[in-house]
């Protein structure tokens, strides 16, 4: 079913001109931005060969999310022990649940060093239900302000 839906995104975003932005749809490393795109990225389930946590578990006391799983991409994994902002190509992926049901996805991905959230692209939604989708989105970036770093709270190991 899933399938069809975002088959059926794909040809209704093609005769609208897709919310694309040209991103590299193969690399499995780095999330494309986009919604039509990001879609069929995750539909792929590239982000499941990254540093993925084992298991769905409830969200963090201060998340306004449910039950969720994380994955983190080479470029973040790779940057844990640096300090400071996360380098360009720093992703994550979360996975929303309702019991074994994946309700939506969230994707961060660092495209550029600026000060602030406007230097993150990011996408909350699944299917044709999308949410957020883009950079220095206002609840994104007011939430994740108050990670521990750069706006990034669960690192994978």
């Amino acid at each position: 079913m899933r399938a069809v839906s975002f088959l059926l995104l794909g040809l209704a975003a093609c005769a609208d001109g897709p919310k694309s932005l040209g991103d590299d749809l193969a690399d499995r490393q780095l999330p494309p931005r986009g919604s039509h795109d990001l879609a069929i990225w995750l539909e792929a389930g590239y982000y499941n060969e990254w540093h993925c946590e084992q298991s769905v578990h409830p969200a963090a006391p201060e998340s306004p999310h449910g039950p969720n799983r994380i994955c983190n991409n080479q470029v973040l994994h790779e940057a844990i022990d640096d300090e400071g902002d996360w380098p360009v190509g720093a992703s994550a992926v979360k996975e929303f649940f309702n019991g074994s049901r994946l309700t939506f996805y969230a994707v961060s991905r660092r495209v550029e060093v600026t000060p602030g959230g406007s230097g993150w692209y990011w996408y909350e939604g699944i299917d044709d239900e999308v949410y957020s989708d883009g950079q220095d989105i206002e609840s994104c970036v007011g939430c994740h302000a108050a990670a521990a770093r750069d706006f990034v709270f669960v690192v994978v190991p």
